[in-house]
């Protein structure tokens, strides 16, 4: 019997803990940037008390890859957690990156070029069977240069033996703002 009260008291604790800890638990070899705060995305928001669990677990990897994305020298370490495989991203010019490798690759070469990249999710939804999700989200570039652009995307998660995994990523600046350094 202590074994069970025991066994029951742990899965209690464990079920006290909230997605976005055990999620930076799963990565804490990671160093995380401070939260990515994009102007214009808090005011975007529209049903975040209807959201449901995995909802916010889909906003809290938003939150979490953008954070685990804020040091270059760990892109391939970040997109194991975060993305599929196979995973896609489409982005204005540079094309498609078809695997989770052409993502490390092309991170790490936008990173290497002086950009830099913040963005945060405004809402999430995930199918009735609970298994595909997607967030909207704007974004906040800083060029080489300096200057900085406001745009929008579109994310896409899949979740295979109750673990989410981003499959497609799409970002564009066509009709963002254009924020004055």
């Amino acid at each position: 019997m202590p074994g069970l009260i025991r066994n029951l008291c742990f899965f209690t604790a464990v079920a006290a803990v909230t997605w976005q800890a055990v999620a930076e638990d799963s990565v804490e070899d990671i160093p995380l940037r401070e939260p990515c705060i994009v102007p214009g995305a808090k005011e975007l928001q529209t049903r975040v008390s209807e959201h449901s669990r995995s909802e916010r677990e889909i906003m809290d990897l938003e939150r979490l890859s953008c954070r685990m994305l804020g040091n270059p020298d760990y892109v391939g370490r970040a997109m194991e957690f975060i993305v599929a495989e196979d995973g896609r991203v489409l982005l204005d010019d540079a094309g498609i990156a078809h695997s989770r490798e052409m993502q490390e690759q092309m991170f790490k070469a936008y990173f290497g070029a002086g950009y830099n990249i913040v963005y945060e999710p405004f809402e999430a939804w995930v199918s009735e069977s609970d298994d595909m999700g997607w967030a909207l989200g704007l974004t906040k570039e800083t060029k080489p240069n300096g200057a900085v652009e406001i745009g929008k995307y579109v994310s896409v998660w899949h979740r295979v033996d109750g673990v989410w995994k981003n499959v497609v990523e799409m970002r564009n600046y066509n009709g963002g703002v254009l924020v004055a350094r």
